[in-house]
């Protein structure tokens, strides 16, 4: 148009809002990749927060049921044998087709990945001496081959002598020959003295067992069983009829005692030896006839006496001997 004075009309930029509002514009949406733009600008939203691209499920089929984790499960009509399922990780594959119009039907039966049905990993285990495997019911009894029979005589094992120390040929008839070598019946004059001495001083060296036993018998079988006992007082002051005195225990009391009771030489030991009462023979060997009349003498020492006069000088003698049994 025109304006009035035949000038065209002039239009400017700036206009007045309709509405009264500069932020309600009409604008266009705009997407690239998961990045969410407004044409009036610059302003972009990323939305691949929002993706829901982590599901993994996996199928599994029990029977004639086929599930998916996290899902549903369906029953799957019976198949007709012509199918087959191959499980390969988390992908079930079927191949074949379905009775007349029906669908594929997935069933429990599983050809292997790799064509063998002879290389599973198993387990193997032992109870007593049965074997399993842990992929089915099959076991083997070991029983036969335990080696715990043995039950051989020693005149069953054989023996293979090195150094022909046997003359058997089984171990019965070597342990026979070791008893019998051990039975040593040497004589003690083929046994040798482990130091020879000149045992009884005739002279001559004792070298054998036998030159030794026959070297001290002289000496042990007289001289030296035979002994006095200490001196003992006895009353002789006025007469009586069957006194005793126990001469074993006059012994006993004097030899018997410790050494704080008499003096001994340095480095004697603290007592002095003795021997049993039944081990010793009693004698007396003189008696004064004019002062003395011995009775008895029992086996045990005690001696039973009659004082039948006073000595004249008030001291008389008795001899008493003992000899070891």
């Amino acid at each position: 148009g025109s304006g009035t004075s035949g000038d065209p009309y002039v239009v400017n930029n700036t206009f007045t809002e309709v509405d009264g509002s500069v932020t309600n514009e009409i604008q266009d949406l705009s997407i690239s990749g998961n990045t969410l733009s407004l044409s009036s600008d610059a302003t972009t939203v990323d939305l691949s927060g929002y993706l829901d691209n982590t599901d993994s499920q996996t199928l599994s089929v029990t029977g004639n049921d086929l599930s998916i984790t996290g899902g549903n499960t369906i029953t799957l009509p019976t198949a007709d044998g012509s199918e087959t399922i191959v499980n390969s990780g988390t992908n079930i594959n079927v191949t074949g087709s379905g009775t007349s119009g029906d669908p594929y039907v997935v069933s429990n039966t599983f050809t292997e990945v790799d064509g063998s049905v002879t290389n599973e990993i198993q387990d193997l285990s032992i109870s007593g001496n049965t074997l399993s495997l842990s992929s089915d019911a099959t076991t083997v009894d070991l029983s036969g081959y335990l080696d715990n029979t043995d039950d051989q005589t020693a005149s069953e094992v054989t023996i293979s002598d090195a150094g022909g120390n046997f003359t058997a040929t089984d171990v019965e008839g070597a342990l026979s020959e070791l008893a019998a070598a051990s039975t040593d019946d040497q004589l003690a004059s083929e046994v040798d003295s482990d130091a020879p001495v000149d045992v009884d001083g005739d002279g001559v060296t004792d070298d054998t067992v036998e030159d030794v036993i026959q070297a001290i018998a002289p000496i042990t079988s007289k001289a030296a069983r035979i002994f006095y006992p200490p001196s003992i007082a006895i009353d002789a002051s006025v007469l009586v009829n069957n006194a005793t005195v126990d001469l074993y225990q006059e012994y006993l009391d004097q030899y018997g005692g410790s050494a704080a009771n008499f003096t001994a030489s340095a480095g004697a030991p603290g007592t002095v030896p003795t021997y049993g009462r039944t081990e010793l023979y009693y004698y007396v060997t003189f008696a004064d006839p004019a002062v003395l009349n011995i009775d008895l003498i029992d086996a045990n020492g005690n001696m039973q006496y009659d004082v039948i006069g006073t000595p004249p000088d008030y001291n008389s003698l008795i001899n008493v001997v003992f000899v070891v049994k």
